[in-house]
């Protein structure tokens, strides 16, 4: 992957005078800014590397997102926020599919599968939407007896409801493709599998909702020197639904409702859960029908088809330049709060966990963190009407020790429990050569075994000087 680039222009207000004076004019508040994610990837085996084959092999892609919105107060406790979002993709691949009924299919042993070709070129895909959004807070508290341990509880409601449309401009390379021997179709992209992805098929036109709550507890506390000797503890950081209703859809019209849910306990145990419900029945065959659950006389918001929970802390020694360190991440985590650089900062999140033994850092003596997921998905096979209820956990655990102030080794490692083995598993050892990291990081059991050794350069703006040396190992 080489190279990949973000372009980020923050927020600037056109119509904002050099001098504020007074209250601002509505449109004085309209903002502007620009996000652009290039993406470049190749897979191939290196016997092939400089070949034909290799450069057929590549893609390149690039995305253009040009957000114009404002917000005004209304009605006092109120927020109207329209706006208008533009996007644009660039592809250098067009992949066509087409329904084979000679080729063998490798999953069943049957005759019968899709062929994909490509066709290279420059083509764009374009999508464009306008929404107007009104959210507000609602607060309540109730309050216990004066003598109570439990001074209080909060709890904030913040309902949002917005009307969005986007027009269709994806028609011209969305296909109905066939994809099974009984003749079976789903609408499929010429972009399907492209690296940037590609804009979503229809018409919208709606209304969007969600419902975001929050549940904060006042108890007493002798630590309090303020003289009220109270603490805030947070019972719940959010929990809530969302969903959407499409007014010009011929048929599903309502969405599947995500519901969420997230908390803090004793500021060290992060928990998170998520789930979907979809509000349509099934078929006999296992496809879902135009008829909402409820009007089977069932008080129900739909069937559960995922739901997630995940539970992490972390231990570490006192770090040496912590109060330095804080402030830098504080820093960091305001300038990337736009989608383009939260994207950036995932990739670079992505290359900290696949090299731990490149990011160490020599000023914490240890650290582990802990973390544990379960979930849940109860999928229907169409043509079939079988049930498949599906559960998985996984266990995973990284940390590191100092040798000496300069040596450090650490392990990534974790448990499936739904097969019953070891997980992926990195075993490293870095030194601090002042200037530059040296690290050894083995991989040292699974399908692909790995060792590899690295030198490179500790400064931001040489991150990519590096050398590196690996040999991977392939068990069938």
């Amino acid at each position: 992957s080489f190279p990949d680039a973000t372009f980020t222009v923050n927020t600037i207000y056109p119509f904002q005078p050099k001098e504020m004076v007074g209250k601002p004019k509505w449109y004085e508040k309209i903002g502007i800014s620009y996000n652009g994610v290039l993406r470049n990837q190749a897979n191939f085996k290196d016997s092939l590397f400089g070949k034909q084959a290799m450069l057929d092999a590549m893609q390149t892609g690039m995305q253009h997102s040009v957000p114009i919105s404002f917000s005004i107060p209304v009605f006092k406790t109120f927020t109207l926020s329209p706006g208008i979002n533009y996007s644009e993709y660039w592809y250098t691949k067009k992949f066509i599919r087409n329904w084979n009924p000679n080729k063998p299919n490798l999953g069943t042993g049957d005759k019968g599968a899709l062929d994909t070709t490509y066709q290279a070129g420059f083509f764009t895909a374009r999508d464009v939407s306008a929404s107007m959004s009104l959210s507000t807070a609602l607060y309540g508290m109730y309050t216990f007896a004066k003598h109570s341990k439990v001074k209080a509880i909060r709890h904030v409601m913040r309902p949002t409801l917005s009307a969005s449309y986007r027009p269709d401009l994806s028609s011209s390379y969305y296909r109905l493709v066939q994809y099974n021997k009984e003749g079976d179709k789903t609408m499929m992209s010429d972009f399907d599998g492209a690296i940037i992805g590609v804009p979503s098929p229809g018409t919208f036109g709606g209304i969007n909702f969600g419902l975001d709550n929050n549940l904060e507890m006042k108890v007493f506390s002798r630590k309090d020197t303020t003289g009220n000797h109270e603490k805030k503890i947070k019972l719940l950081d959010g929990f809530g639904i969302n969903g959407n209703y499409n007014l010009v859809a011929d048929s599903f019209k309502l969405s599947t409702f995500a519901i969420y849910a997230r908390t803090n306990l004793f500021d060290k145990l992060n928990i998170s859960a998520s789930g979907n419900l979809d509000p349509y029945q099934t078929d006999a065959r296992g496809r879902r029908i135009d008829k909402l659950i409820w009007q089977q006389g069932k008080i129900s918001l739909g069937r559960l088809t995922n739901a997630s929970i995940s539970l992490s802390t972390s231990f570490q020694s006192k770090d040496k330049k912590g109060n330095a360190k804080t402030q830098t991440m504080d820093s960091i985590q305001n300038a990337q709060s736009k989608d383009a650089a939260f994207a950036a900062q995932q990739r670079q999140l992505a290359m900290v966990r696949a090299n731990p033994g490149e990011y160490v850092d020599f000023d914490i003596p240890w650290r582990i963190d802990l973390s544990y997921s379960l979930a849940y998905t109860n999928t229907i096979i169409p043509d079939s009407g079988g049930v498949v209820k599906r559960i998985t956990q996984y266990i995973s655990f990284n940390g590191d020790f100092s040798l000496t102030p300069k040596w450090k080794i650490g392990l990534n490692s974790g448990f499936d429990f739904t097969n019953m083995q070891i997980a992926y598993t990195n075993m490293y050892i870095s030194r601090d050569l002042h200037d530059f990291n040296l690290s050894i990081n083995l991989i040292p059991f699974g399908t692909f075994r790995q060792f590899s050794f690295t030198i490179a350069a500790k400064a931001g703006i040489l991150k990519d000087l590096r050398l590196n040396r690996s040999r991977q190992f392939y068990d069938q």
